[in-house]
């Protein structure tokens, strides 16, 4: 379903209202940086939240700085989906910045965005060396010999 800014503003609202929510799916809805920052408004207030899925969206640096703000302060989050949603290098880097500090996130999904070889080389130790991480997930990434190697690497160490 697609959601232009007035339907996710009413949304937001009902949301905001509502902070016992623990599973919220708002994939392939076409969301912008402007619902980003409502959202991320919305989830600071939601505490219980364990499963967000906010695939295939329209989600760039300014709405991926305000979601992890938002879900740093979230003890419950295990599941969380960003895939499909045309992040970049920066983008990259500001969700691992939310790994290192999300001790608690077990499943995380980044698949078909588009990160360059090097931004996967460059975090992916701080992601896979989260101790509760289960599941990461960068399908459709061109993941060239040097990224398999230092997944490999990174893997063996962290066992």
């Amino acid at each position: 379903t697609v959601l232009n800014n007035e339907s996710f503003s009413h949304l937001a609202n009902s949301l905001e209202s509502n902070n016992t929510i623990e599973y919220l799916i708002l994939s392939d809805c076409n969301l912008s940086d402007t619902a980003g920052r409502s959202l991320a408004k919305v989830l600071s207030l939601n505490r219980r939240l364990r499963h967000l899925n906010l695939s295939g969206n329209r989600f760039k640096k300014d709405s991926m700085t305000n979601l992890t703000a938002a879900l740093e302060s979230n003890p419950s989050l295990r599941f969380l989906d960003l895939s499909r949603n045309a992040l970049d290098d920066d983008c990259l880097k500001i969700v691992t910045q939310f790994i290192g500090s999300s001790s608690r996130l077990q499943h995380f999904n980044l698949g078909f965005n588009r990160f360059s070889s090097a931004a996967i080389i460059e975090v992916i130790a701080i992601i896979l060396s989260s101790a509760f991480l289960r599941t990461l997930d960068l399908s459709g990434s061109t993941l060239n010999r040097e990224v398999i190697a230092v997944i490999a690497k990174t893997l063996v160490s962290n066992t």
